[in-house]
Order: structure tokens, then C-alpha cells, then sequence
């Protein structure tokens, strides 16, 4: 199968996903439950943890998770049954009662020992647990092709197309994978909307100063390159988004380096000073060694780089915990803001401009 009819039949495959589809038989979405709603669900258990009451009694504390968030679960029934039957990534159907716990949402599971049921991953519908970019993954791919059109150094050239259209293999990967398995991006798609975006704000910020001398075909190329190890760091299950054995051992910074290494190899003469560069700038995108980076940015492009993930990360955490504030209070409220967010380190201010802050 040629690449056209590959990408043919995959935006076919994406523009059949509707993002607000909630899959048949499937139950509420966890960001759709309210206090005392009686649910069966299905849901995937992400932790589990028995715990004891003052007066000896034990209770199972677990932790349900679907695409659209994460909620509290106890079960006071039949804890060391379903603590021996499940484990964390098991998909099950769970029935029982919402209720407000200390503040948050907490579903006190049913009493009885059908309340929580196994599924294997031909009884649920994958779309419960993987959302798909809402963008158009056809023009963003065509949109990557025309940055690689600007470069004009023939090696850099000869690097990306052997990446992003002569491996059609990769290009279906990336297409379809996701830049995390949550923070930012994290869902079917996102990577290659992710690439994109820094691709572009790189390259805004290196305009932005035309006086210095920057390469601008190292800018684009490090942009293009520096997650391509995502593709193997990540892989897209019925349940969700998991991370790979590989990756767990190597990350995608590593992989990323070992997968450019490997199709610089195949074109004759590719100067090694050049691929230096360019694996530097994959090396450093995460700006500072306590952020993963192996090592800092020591070069412009690998500054400018770092600087356009880093902002395009932060903007697109803002951007989901804002549809989440919003989505969970279903009205507009003035000067909302959001949970403390453990990633950002902070509350953000979600909607509104308040004049009074007495």
C-alpha cells in the first residue's frame, strides 16, 4: 500500500471519530456524574489500595479513571475480593452510588459481588478511554510537509523526508500517536498537532530576531524531530494510552536519538557535525536536567527549540484544564478558577475578569 492510500485510510479512520460519542452501553463519562447518581459504568481502575477503619474494618480504596477524568472509588462490601481480582489497567463495568467526599466526587460502590465486573477488551468500546484530537490531522500533516519544503540545506532535507514521507511505517505511527499519556496532548492525534504547533512557534521566535545568526534549517529540523521517540515511547490500547516497556526503560529522548541516528546511516556522506546539532537539540528540548533534559541547551537552535515546547506544553495545559473547569461546572462562572494543578504547580484563572478582588 502506497503512503497516499495509507494517510487516505487513516483521515477516513479520523474523521469517523466524533469526540463527544459516548459509546453504547458504556455508562456516563466520569466528567457527566453528579452527586447521587446512581451509575453502572465502565471504567478502567488506574489504583487500588486496601485500607482499615479505626475499629479494624477493611475497605478497598480505588482509583477509576476514563478519557474524560478520574474519581474516587470505595468499596465497603467486598474489598479483599475485588483487592485479589483486580489490578491497575483492569477495564471493568462498576455500579454503585456518587457521593460527596471531602470535597470531591466519590463513587461508594454497590453491595454486592456483581457491583464490579471484569471485561475483557471485546466488551467495551475503546473510544471510552481514548479521545481524538478535534483537529484536522490531514492539513496538519500537509501543513509539516511545506515546513520541510522550506529547508534548504540537502542533507537536513534528505533526513526529514526519509522521516516524514519515505517511512510509511513511521508516518502511521505518528500519525496516530499521542505526545503523553496525560499533562498535555494526550490523546489519539496529539503528537503530530503537538510537532506542529512548536514547529511554528519556533520559528515565530527566531523571526523575531533577524539580526543573529540562527539556522533556520536546524530551527525546523529540531522542531520536526525532537518527540519523533513518542511513537515508541507510547502505544494506543482499548483502555487507553500506555507506555511502552521501552519506553519505560529508555524514553522517548533516547529512542528519539537512536531513531535518528539510524536513518542518518542511510544517506550517504550525512556530516556527523551536522547530526551532532541536530541530536543535541532532541537531547535538550526539556530545557533543564530536573525537567529530563540529559543535557541543557548549549546552542540557539536548541534554546529556541526547547523554548517553543516548553511554551507550547504549558498553553496546552491551560487549554485543557480550562475545558475541564469549565466542562465540570457547566456554567460560566466569573473569575472561575481551577483545581491546584500538580504538573503547572498552580491554580489557573479560567474565565472571567472580575473588578472586584476584596
Amino acid at each position: 500500500m502506497k503512503l497516499g492510500d495509507l494517510l487516505k485510510e487513516k483521515m477516513e479512520e479520523f474523521s469517523k471519530e466524533d469526540g463527544n460519542y459516548l459509546p453504547k452501553n458504556s455508562g456516563k463519562f466520569i466528567s457527566d456524574m453528579e452527586t447521587d447518581d446512581y451509575i453502572s459504568s465502565v471504567l478502567k481502575v488506574t489504583s487500588k489500595r486496601m485500607q482499615t477503619t479505626r475499629d479494624g474494618k477493611g475497605f478497598l480504596l480505588l482509583t477509576f479513571e476514563d478519557r474524560s477524568g478520574t474519581m474516587r472509588g470505595v468499596d465497603w462490601w467486598n474489598a479483599e475480593l475485588n483487592d485479589e481480582r483486580l489490578t491497575q489497567g483492569t477495564v471493568v463495568r462498576v455500579e454503585g452510588k456518587v457521593k460527596l467526599f471531602d470535597t470531591k466526587m466519590q463513587l461508594n460502590i454497590k453491595n454486592s459481588k456483581d457491583a464490579i465486573t471484569v471485561l475483557s477488551a471485546d466488551e467495551f468500546d475503546p473510544k471510552k478511554f481514548i479521545e481524538i484530537t478535534s483537529k484536522d490531522v490531514k492539513a496538519i500533516y500537509e501543513e509539516l510537509l511545506k515546513m520541510i519544503d522550506l529547508v534548504r540545506d540537502k542533507y537536513i532535507k534528505m533526513l526529514l523526508e526519509a522521516v516524514f514521507v519515505q517511512d510509511e511505517k513511521f508516518v502511521v505511527r505518528f500519525l496516530d500517536s499521542p505526545a503523553a499519556t496525560s499533562v498535555h496532548h494526550a490523546y489519539k492525534g496529539g503528537l503530530i498537532e503537538h510537532t506542529l504547533d512548536v514547529v511554528k512557534l519556533a520559528k515565530s521566535i527566531r523571526d523575531n530576531y533577524p539580526d543573529m545568526d540562527i539556522n533556520d534549517d536546524l530551527i525546523i529540523a529540531g522542531a520536526l524531530l525532537h518527540d519523533i521517540g513518542k511513537t515508541k515511547e507510547y502505544s494506543l490500547v482499548p483502555s487507553g494510552i500506555e507506555r511502552t516497556g521501552s519506553g519505560e526503560m529508555l524514553g522517548h529522548i533516547i529512542m528519539g536519538i537512536q531513531m535518528v541516528d539510524r536513518y542518518a546511516e542511510q544517506i550517504q556522506d550525512f556530516p556527523r557535525a551536522l547530526l551532532m546539532e541536530i541530536n543535541h537539540i532532541i537531547l535538550s528540548h526539556h530545557g533543564e536536567i530536573e525537567w529530563g533534559a540529559p543535557i541543557q541547551p548549549k546552542t540557539i537552535e536548541a534554546m529556541i527549540v526547547h523554548s517553543a515546547d516548553n511554551a507550547d506544553s504549558k498553553i496546552a495545559q491551560f487549554r485543557e484544564i480550562t475545558k475541564k473547569t469549565l466542562d465540570d461546572n457547566n456554567t460560566y462562572v466569573q473569575n472561575q478558577w481551577s483545581e491546584y494543578n500538580r504538573y503547572l504547580d498552580r491554580k489557573i484563572k479560567v474565565k472571567g475578569v472580575d473588578a472586584s478582588y476584596d
